[in-house]
């Protein structure tokens, strides 16, 4: 195998440049095995910042398709409240927080259960009704 194809073998396979590339070859004499195992082997600082960016990309993410996702609640066929999921789950860290509002949360579910209430959880993609409707 031609030093280029090693070259390219072990880019394709660590993601590197060539200048990295071909700098590893040269510490492993030629050998590609030895090579791919050098560069696994070391933690260089812009890996770890790559492997950040993509850690907070998907954070991001995550928190656009969960406040494109809606909760409606519903009695009777009628929407009562839509809200973004993001709101919800503050919401519920804050009644984990709090032993007052636990006890406003399960009173307020009670009643909601009482009264007929459902949820209904719609997807980022179906177009979104007002939001925070009251409908007394």
């Amino acid at each position: 195998m031609d030093e280029l194809k090693k070259i390219d073998l072990i880019r394709e396979r660590m993601e590197v440049t060539y200048e990295t590339a071909r700098e590893a070859l040269a510490r492993s004499n030629g050998d590609v095995v030895a090579a791919l195992i050098h560069l696994e082997q070391e933690n260089s600082p812009l890996e770890c910042a790559l492997t950040g960016e993509k850690i907070w990309a998907g954070i991001k993410g995550v928190a656009h398709r969960t406040h494109k996702t809606r909760v409606k609640i519903k009695r009777n066929g009628e929407t009562l409240m839509t809200l973004p999921v993001s709101l919800g789950l503050a919401g519920l860290v804050a009644i984990m927080a709090s032993d007052e509002l636990t006890m406003v949360a399960g009173i307020g579910t009670a009643a909601a259960i009482l009264n007929g209430c459902h949820l209904e959880i719609v997807s980022g993609d179906e177009e979104p009704e007002d939001e925070f409707i009251f409908i007394s």
